[in-house]
């Protein structure tokens, strides 16, 4: 997972993606300068605001590039 991660986060040109926690939460990742990827967390800074999703590795159950349909 952490370097599925990494390689999205370097892909050229950075295409947006969503992360899925296994609670169901979804997070749209658009901008990849506001992440960062440590061992086991993975961490996005929302953009225009000063919140921040830390986000535990072993807790994401899907990456998908592109959209996912509204629930």
């Amino acid at each position: 997972m952490l370097e599925t991660i990494r390689e999205l986060l370097e892909q050229e040109p950075f295409t947006p993606f969503v992360v899925v926690m296994s609670s169901g939460d979804r997070f749209r990742i658009e901008n990849p300068s506001l992440a960062v990827v440590g061992e086991g967390q993975f961490t996005y800074y929302f953009p225009k605001s000063d919140g921040a999703a830390y986000l535990r590795l072993n807790q994401i159950a899907l990456l998908r590039v592109g959209e996912l349909p509204e629930q």
